[in-house]
């Protein structure tokens, strides 16, 4: 019996070096796994959770930053739009050409998609953001519109997180502010 459990232990050592050289072995006994074998089958499973807890964090990351790269893109947009509504503003002042509609000074408010000619100045530069969204202001802050006077345009816009449970629920407002001197 002694004999019988040391030729079979001997076999299943011999089997592994066999194995581990890239040799077959005849044995049956060499099929038979070995005590450290059997402890160490439960370790398969450990690879498979480290890569679904490490791939969730990263896709999480990736997704934020998109998320967060959107939003600074309607923002760069936003402020791409608000310069030049304040440039057509500015040559829209009481000695503009007579062919030129003069602007002001009233403060003008509106939104992006009503068709008027304050949003068609800053539709192209907005090809982004759907502009019923976004909401326009234009203001001459001494109350005229003069030359050198100042006109301040501001185009406002709410962004939609992708991914609301980082960013949180709400949208989150932008803000695009634009102050010049008006030329003429």
């Amino acid at each position: 019996m002694i004999e019988q459990t040391a030729q079979t232990v001997a076999n299943c050592i011999r089997a592994r070096s066999h194995w581990r050289l890239g040799r077959q072995c005849a044995s049956w006994r060499c099929a038979k796994r070995t005590l450290a074998d059997r402890y160490a089958a439960p370790r398969r499973g450990v690879a498979a959770v480290e890569a679904a807890i490490v791939l969730t964090v990263f896709l999480l990351i990736l997704f934020v930053m998109i998320d967060l790269g959107l939003m600074v893109l309607d923002y760069n947009l936003l402020c791409d739009g608000a310069q030049q509504f304040c440039r057509q503003a500015i040559i829209h002042g009481s000695k503009s050409a007579p062919q030129e509609t003069m602007w002001g000074p009233s403060t003008v408010q509106g939104n992006g998609g009503d068709g008027s000619q304050y949003s068609q100045s800053f539709k192209q530069d907005l090809t982004a953001l759907p502009l019923a969204k976004v909401n326009y202001k234009l203001e001459w802050t001494n109350g005229t519109n003069r030359p050198d006077d100042p006109v301040q345009a501001t185009l406002t816009y709410q962004y939609s997180p992708m991914i609301p449970f980082v960013l949180g629920n709400k949208p989150i407002a932008l803000e695009a502010v634009c102050t010049m001197a008006i030329d003429h």
